[in-house]
């Protein structure tokens, strides 16, 4: 994973494919999706996935876009035109209106916050793993009612399927230290284990798909790294 998505302080944003459906547990990480670790320092990345594939959005009059795909367009014309396209692009649209709502529920919030917040209440990929997923899919109502009521771990009811938070939150270090703040903010729980800079990714350790993260698995100070990671219970 490259620039800009290699800077550890953002918040990364994958894409996944629901193709076309409301249900969740058909979606894959879309192939053009940049998988990590990032080059050069080897964080994990991305922080998060969403929707980026066959995403209706604004369409620009006599843009680039609209000239090359004239096959996009949707509906409407002048500047009530809209277009589908993919790309990570879209996705980082949908995280941002995700943080909009966050920020309506508690305009306090820092970055690292948010970072929290919305990789604790995603649902994880175990197809895509850790490098190709980050944290989960995005859930948004699952975010903001854990804004609402912090000490509630309860699922949320997404088309008909239970969807259970992937409850696991991986930052840099420098970031990761200032997660008592975030536990000021009742975001984070009193059983979340809180790994730093102890725990060290090298690039001798190679993180693929084959691996699923789950409550099983205990990390000890034998793993090498360079990224921090907040586990719930």
């Amino acid at each position: 994973m490259t620039s800009p998505g290699n800077d550890p302080s953002v918040l990364t944003v994958g894409a996944i494919d629901t193709h076309g459906t409301a249900i969740r547990s058909d979606d894959t990480v879309a192939p053009f999706s940049s998988r990590g670790p990032t080059r050069y320092d080897m964080v994990i990345k991305p922080d998060v996935v969403a929707p980026g594939t066959r995403i209706v959005s604004a369409e620009v009059e006599n843009s680039y876009l609209s000239r090359t795909f004239p096959d996009r367009h949707v509906t409407g014309e002048g500047r009530a035109a809209y277009m589908q396209l993919s790309g990570t692009s879209m996705s980082a649209g949908v995280v941002s209106g995700t943080v909009a709502l966050l920020l309506e529920e508690k305009r306090r919030l820092k970055p690292v916050d948010v970072k929290v917040v919305v990789q604790l209440t995603s649902t994880f990929m175990p197809a895509a793993g850790l490098l190709s997923g980050g944290a989960g899919s995005l859930n948004a109502l699952a975010a903001v009612v854990s804004l609402r009521h912090p000490s509630v771990r309860q699922a949320t009811n997404i088309a008909s399927e239970s969807i259970v938070a992937s409850r696991v939150f991986f930052a840099p270090s420098h970031q990761a230290s200032r997660v008592s703040r975030v536990r000021d903010h009742s975001i984070l729980w009193n059983t979340s284990i809180v790994w730093d800079t102890s725990v060290v990714w090298g690039t001798s350790i190679v993180w693929d798909t084959s691996i699923v993260w789950d409550t099983s698995i205990v990390w000890d100070t034998s793993i090498v790294g360079d990224a921090s990671i907040v586990w719930d219970t």
